[in-house]
């Protein structure tokens, strides 16, 4: 349960694994290389550890030089190379880092690559590598009568472009947000946006895939320059708020906060999945909650109105490099579906043939649930938190039936109390009657 090292030494270019102890110390020891024709790790590169076979255990994706990905499976005890996998057949410029999400809310993890095909970035491309093939997204680059596009690295050492998701608008689709640039013109010059990448419906001829992206110029800075942007949960109620750099004009760099001031009503289930060790000793009193864990994946089953099932799937944690700024935890949106989450499953990585998940039934939707693997090896007995948030929407419904409740017991009360005066009346004319028996 302690986070590794993968790397390549720069002198020799062999790859290597750096295994940590309870020891607070790392190992080396070598990655194998299965074939001659492995290529040395891009720089920078983009490599994750995802699970690319579905078993909830994590694989390894590294991102090779000549734009090669190269696909590692977990065996019992190491990796095995199972697929290299070409860039999309364009002229390639530059090239951005690599994410995977559930774009079509299917269970399945996709492959999403940004990329240039001209040096100054304005014919900028998204693609998704679905079924052993790469796949075009309709996203219109074009706003406002001016081009627009990633901002392309100087040199090797500056910063990738790339696109970090997470769904702000809670629809079960996962959205992004990234920093774009106008073309440059002899009158125009060039500024930058922060841009959200809207997850829609593709309903578009070209489309090869039933989900697209939209481009939201929605977020304006003025006459500063936004850097970077991520997504976070800055009050911890489940709505994904954004981090934002900021280049000032006198060339300092500040981080800004940006709310998220959409109030859908919508739910979500929130999973953060720990390490489950302890410091030093673990107490008898307080779980050992950890960290957060690079690794382990998760996915929901839950049924939709129409009655149908409805899914998705994510990896925690996936990268570490070059500023991926991914969540320390995954939000799953819901939409406007109140009904409890069927099934639940995590899983951690496992270095066994013991595939290390458990399952939960009937979560309540808008729960933030804390999962602790303790002891690794023994999935039944993992422990989880569950902090449930009240929605507006859960909240209105207990005012109204709060508000019946009361004019129900109003008007109780009030039959009761009429009932009362009218016994009292019948007893005072019983009172007054003449009894001719008593003669």
């Amino acid at each position: 349960m302690l986070p590794d090292v993968f790397g390549e030494i720069y002198s020799n270019g062999s790859r290597t694994l750096w295994i940590s102890s309870s020891y607070r110390n790392f190992s080396h020891q070598p990655f194998k290389k299965e074939s001659p024709h492995v290529s040395a790790m891009r720089v920078p590169h983009s490599n994750s550890v995802i699970d690319l076979n579905k078993d909830f255990n994590a694989d390894l994706l590294i991102t090779a030089e000549n734009y090669k990905f190269e696909s590692w499976v977990r065996t019992v005890d190491t990796f095995s190379l199972v697929d290299t996998i070409d860039a999309p057949n364009e002229k390639i410029k530059h090239i951005g880092q690599s994410s995977f999400i559930d774009l079509e809310r299917d269970g399945s993890m996709v492959h999403i690559l940004p990329l240039c095909i001209d040096d100054s970035c304005m014919t900028s491309k998204v693609y998704a590598y679905v079924n052993k093939k790469w796949h075009l997204l309709a996203v219109e680059f074009l706003h406002s009568d001016k081009m627009w596009g990633f901002v392309p690295p100087k040199n090797n050492e500056s910063l990738p472009f790339s696109l970090r998701f997470g769904d702000y608008n809670m629809d079960g689709f996962t959205d992004a947000v990234a920093i774009l640039r106008s073309q440059e013109t002899k009158e125009i010059y060039s500024e930058q946006h922060l841009v959200l990448f809207e997850n829609i419906p593709c309903s578009s001829a070209t489309c090869s895939l039933s989900r697209t992206f939209t481009i939201k110029h929605d977020v304006h800075f003025g006459t500063l320059t936004p850097m970077m942007a991520a997504f976070y949960d800055i009050f911890e109620d489940g709505v994904l708020d954004l981090v934002v750099s900021v280049k000032h004009a006198d060339g300092s760099i500040w981080s800004h906060a940006l709310l998220n001031k959409n109030d859908p009503d919508a739910y979500f289930i929130k999973v953060m999945v720990l390490s489950g060790l302890c410091y030093d000793k673990c107490s008898k009193n307080s779980p050992p909650y950890g960290v957060n864990y690079p690794g382990p994946c998760m996915q929901y089953r839950t049924t939709a109105m129409s009655g149908g099932t409805l899914t998705s799937y994510a990896c925690q944690l996936t990268q570490s490099s070059h500023f991926s700024l991914q969540l320390p935890y995954t939000i799953f949106g819901l939409g406007g579906i109140p009904n409890f989450i069927d099934k639940l499953e995590v899983g951690i990585p496992s270095n066994s043939k013991m595939v290390r998940h458990h399952t939960w039934n009937q979560i309540i939707p808008n729960s933030q649930m804390v999962v602790i693997p303790n002891p690794p090896n023994k999935p039944q007995s993992w422990k989880n938190k569950l902090f449930v948030t009240p929605a507006r929407s859960i909240l209105i419904t207990g005012a109204v039936l709060l508000g019946c409740c009361g004019f129900i017991a109003g008007l109780v009360a009030i039959l009761h109390i009429r009932d009362k005066i009218q016994d009292k009346k019948e007893k005072r004319q019983e009172q007054q009657y003449f009894h001719f028996n008593a003669m």
